[in-house]
């Protein structure tokens, strides 16, 4: 996860470094690196929750109502 997460932080400095065509401040490359980051981060945990959710039922009580429609 953590490679991941720094694969998302490199990818958005790259995409800030092209955007700007010029000098880039560090706290600009920073705020690019924690918001790409935090982006991928937050789709990590939705998929991974989802995954436990199924593997591990015991982990939540709500997890029949995640899995299938509550008749």
């Amino acid at each position: 996860m953590q490679h991941e997460l720094g694969i998302a932080a490199d990818e958005g400095l790259r995409q800030l470094v092209e955007q700007t065509d010029g000098d880039v401040s560090a706290a600009e490359k920073t705020k690019a690196m924690k918001v790409a980051a935090s982006k991928r981060a937050e789709a990590l945990h939705k998929k991974m929750s989802k995954l436990v959710c199924v593997a591990n039922p015991e982990l939540t009580d709500g997890w029949l109502r995640e899995v299938c429609p509550v008749l």
